[in-house]
């Protein structure tokens, strides 16, 4: 068996589930889904039940039994919730609890990990799932069909070139301390973006059309200059942003920022011909650099 924690927004349950995925395909084994931690976390709800993955929720017991600390130490009669962060940390873990280590750096050791696991991290590498790319697209695919302003979206998607453009707020802006790990993508970063964009467009002879996606539309609305008639898509909100995830992914190219979600956007369009752009930096502190989370074919500002 493997469970994988899921906790953070919507792009991060995808990394988690997508790993946890490929080791339970390729070992021939159930994947359940730790979603325990969303008791008590306010940021984000769990998502996933809105793409078309097939859930399995682990039990307590189930959970316990993978990252109870070793049974020589009194802690192991506590759950894993309520154990100090060193102690959470410390090689005193079951073994077959695995915690991701810092800088979001592909570990192939993980993979060769034997037996049941717990997987606890983000795992944002394509690296991680890669050979079940097809099966991750597919589970990821959004069920309900396209209704009402989506479906007038997807219609001018299809009718254009077009480049998705997202911009990450929220708490990236609004918390320092967020802000210093994270940082946020500045208009010069945008302005380069899209000039790449336009430039290996025009090559074609093509004249893209460019699709805005984020968390604060009414920022992005005034403080980014684009050519051409752009589309500002700002009427889902924060409980249908998999409908955002779906659009995106329908676009042609894309511009991303330094955010999970919108790497799933781009990610989630299966064309080998799609031109992608994101920030060379993804984390405000050089010290958790993040040199995997790209995909080697997408172009770093």
């Amino acid at each position: 068996m493997i469970i994988a924690r899921i906790i953070g927004g919507l792009g991060n349950q995808m990394f988690q589930y997508a790993f946890g995925r490929r080791l339970a395909q390729e070992r021939g084994v159930p994947l359940k889904l730790d979603v325990s931690g969303f008791a008590t976390y306010a940021l984000h709800g769990y998502a996933l039940e809105r793409l078309s993955v097939e859930v399995v929720e682990a039990t307590r017991d189930e959970i316990e039994a993978l990252t109870a600390v070793s049974p020589r130490f009194p802690e192991n009669v506590i759950p894993r919730r309520f154990l100090p962060r060193f102690l959470r940390r410390s090689r005193r873990l079951n073994p077959q609890h695995i915690v991701e280590r810092e800088g979001f750096r592909y570990d192939p050791s993980v993979l060769e990990r034997p037996g049941s696991l717990y997987l606890d991290g983000y795992w944002q590498s394509e690296r991680y799932f890669a050979p079940i790319a097809d099966t991750i697209r597919a589970e990821f695919d959004v069920p309900t069909p396209l209704a009402g302003r989506n479906a007038e979206v997807a219609a001018q998607i299809e009718q254009a070139t077009a480049v998705s453009v997202h911009v990450r707020r929220g708490d990236y802006a609004d918390d320092p301390k967020t802000r210093a790990i994270h940082g946020l993508c500045s208009l010069e970063y945008y302005a380069a973006a899209v000039q790449h964009a336009a430039e290996h467009l025009a090559g074609g002879g093509v004249e893209p059309r460019y699709f805005v996606f984020s968390d604060d539309p009414a920022w992005a609305a005034e403080h980014l200059a684009l050519p051409g008639e752009p589309v500002l898509v700002d009427h889902n909100d924060a409980a249908t942003n998999y409908e955002d995830l779906r659009l995106m992914s329908l676009c042609d190219h894309h511009v991303i920022a330094n955010s999970s979600f919108s790497w799933w956007g781009a990610w989630l369009n299966p064309s080998p011909d799609k031109l992608v752009v994101a920030p060379a930096a993804w984390v405000a502190d050089p010290s958790k650099a993040c040199p995997d989370v790209c995909p080697a074919a997408w172009a770093r500002l």
